[in-house]
């Protein structure tokens, strides 16, 4: 059985709590991505001053534009907020290094060896990404190298 696989659906679906109601809208595809556009709607839909349980208070679920296609690792689900205190957005790659990489807390005290312990989980993660994304096209460990020397150390 032939699979159809279709990504980049280019909707979205508007679910409101308060009213109980949903819609699907088309939207611009300039924003490639579920964070691209996650971030665009917080900062264009939602207002500053919207407190904690506030209804016009915005929770954004998004995927990326292959999400739903045969690339592997691909299937990326984005959820953007904005926080309270500070008004910014919350990034994913802290939960992913928190999750993935197990990284709770500093182990080192003092600014400075912080600074090199988060450099460190840095690094760590990029790294995972490359291995990934090498891995992903049927590359090697060879190919691993050669990119983080690119990076990295710059001829």
């Amino acid at each position: 059985m032939k699979q159809n696989y279709q990504g980049w659906a280019g909707r979205m679906l508007r679910v409101d709590l308060t009213r109980r109601t949903t819609s699907v809208e088309d939207w611009d595809r300039s924003w490639i991505g579920g964070k691209g556009f996650g971030q665009w709607a917080l900062f264009n839909e939602e207002p500053l001053d919207c407190e904690e349980f506030d209804s016009q208070r915005m929770l954004i679920f998004s995927s990326g534009p292959l999400n739903g296609t045969i690339a592997p690792s691909c299937s990326r689900l984005n959820i953007s907020s904005r926080n309270l205190l500070t008004g910014g957005c919350v990034e994913p790659v802290f939960g992913q290094v928190k999750f993935n990489l197990g990284f709770g807390r500093f182990r080192l005290s003092g600014l400075d060896k912080a600074g090199a312990e988060w450099t460190l989980v840095c690094l760590v993660h990029n790294v995972k990404k490359i291995y990934a994304n090498i891995m992903a096209k049927g590359g090697d460990l060879d190919s691993l190298t050669e990119e983080l020397e690119a990076v990295y150390n710059p001829a």
